[in-house]
């Protein structure tokens, strides 16, 4: 089933049984689509699950969980719980739970909120981790790592390491780094001239 270029406003669950092209979806409930979304702007309550790409023009804004079997590519994405996706590409992206990504996230703000998890790099020009939260690897050309958080790696032009967090493999930086008491960093950081070219 394709819908093109209408409107769909639903109460409660919208179930597609494949892909569909819209300017707007809002759902208070719970979004199912079999194949590949296609829309300007999309609000769901509760929970969203894409089995293939999403490709989202201005807003994604999910209230609990969204789970996108291909790429993700959005203007803003904003998710209240969790966020999956193979691939996410995005003007903004903040979520407040978990993401995961297979092949990473790359976006010109991110921010992840307290006690957060990322898994799969985060490739962004300004990134801003919450209280402990725990992410891996991140390629950012501004950087802040919230208090009693945790990375594996840290390339960044800039980066400001609130107290008690932790830096479990390389840290590289350009210009400048600075960091409160009580940080753990498990290999000496180094400024460098050029950082390592991001995964995507």
């Amino acid at each position: 089933m394709e819908i093109m270029k209408a409107r769909i406003s639903v109460g409660g669950v919208l179930d597609v049984n494949g892909s569909i092209e819209v300017d707007t979806i809002r759902v208070g409930g719970t979004t199912t689509v079999k194949g590949s979304v296609k829309a300007k702007d999309v609000v769901i309550g509760g929970r969203l699950k894409v089995d293939e790409n999403a490709s989202i023009e201005a807003m994604l804004e999910v209230g609990g969980v969204a789970k996108i079997g291909g790429e993700l590519k959005a203007g803003v994405v904003k998710v209240g719980g969790d966020l999956e996706a193979d691939v996410c590409f995005a003007d903004s992206i903040e979520v407040g739970g978990r993401i995961e990504t297979k092949r990473g996230l790359k976006a010109k703000t991110f921010k992840i909120g307290r006690h957060g998890e990322v898994v799969g790099p985060i490739v962004a020009e300004n990134v801003k981790i919450g209280r402990g939260a725990s992410v891996e690897d991140i390629y950012a050309n501004w950087l802040e790592l919230g208090e009693n958080s945790s990375a594996r790696n840290v390339y960044a032009r800039e980066a400001y390491l609130k107290r008690g967090c932790r830096v479990a493999g390389e840290l590289l930086y350009v210009d400048k780094l600075e960091f409160e008491e009580n940080v753990e960093m498990y290999s000496e950081s180094k400024k460098v001239e050029k950082l390592p070219e991001p995964p995507i």
